[in-house]
Parts: structure tokens; sequence; C-alpha cells
């Protein structure tokens, strides 16, 4: 099946359903089945809401609010750890290190990296 059109609440054609399923819906989509030549109207909706509280986003990623809250690679130095050696990637996990697959080096808080005694594995 292919989506396509996604319609936001409250714009043409979700009127009814914005009546029936007030802030809880969050968008109405149109799926077609081009094998069975069916047309589908499915929405969704907001079941549940919790209180959560996120990982540190990964460096790699470009969430730049979020990034200014949390990790971000100005705070960090790059410790050089190889691929078989589990029992220092452990050390580096616990001490909130974060495996960067581009640079292929942990990136760890400075204070971090020396209360962990990786002082020597890092890398500029």
């Amino acid at each position: 099946m292919k989506i396509r059109t996604v319609i936001q609440p409250g714009k043409r054609g979700t009127k009814n359903l914005v009546k029936k399923y007030g802030s809880q819906l969050v968008c109405v989509r149109y799926r077609y089945d081009y094998c069975n030549k069916k047309r589908y109207k499915t929405i969704e909706l907001i079941i549940s809401e919790d209180d959560w509280q996120p990982l540190p986003l990964h460096p790699d990623q470009t969430h730049i609010k979020e990034v200014e809250q949390g990790f971000t690679r100005e705070h960090k130095v790059k410790v050089r750890i190889a691929w078989d050696e589990n029992e220092l990637q452990s050390i580096a996990r616990s001490y909130g290190g974060i495996w960067s697959p581009k640079e292929k080096v942990w990136l760890l808080d400075a204070e971090m990296a020396q209360q962990a005694n990786l002082n020597h594995r890092i890398v500029n």
C-alpha cells in the first residue's frame, strides 16, 4: 500500500473526525492498494500520554535545540578504543561515552575520561 495524502486535523476532510476524536486526532491518511484497487482512510490517535526523559542525543544527529540542551561535541574528547577491546568499551559506555561511527572513536567528557583512566587514549 502506498500513502498518497496525509491531512492534519482541522483541514478539509477532517472536520467530522475532529468532532469525534477531538485533540486525540493526530492526522488522517489515505492509503492506496493498487493490487486490490482499494483506498483506505486511516487515522492516527493519541491513546495515552506519559512523562518521558529522553536519552542524550547522539553527536552525529543534528537536532539543534536538543543538542544545545545536552550532548554536544564541543564538551567531549575523542577516545580511541579498538573494536575488540570490549572491556574498555563497556567502561567508556558506563562513564557516559557514545560511539561515533563516522569518526570511529568514543566521545566522553574530559573529566569522565580521566576518571575512567582513558587519558592515554585521547586523540586530537
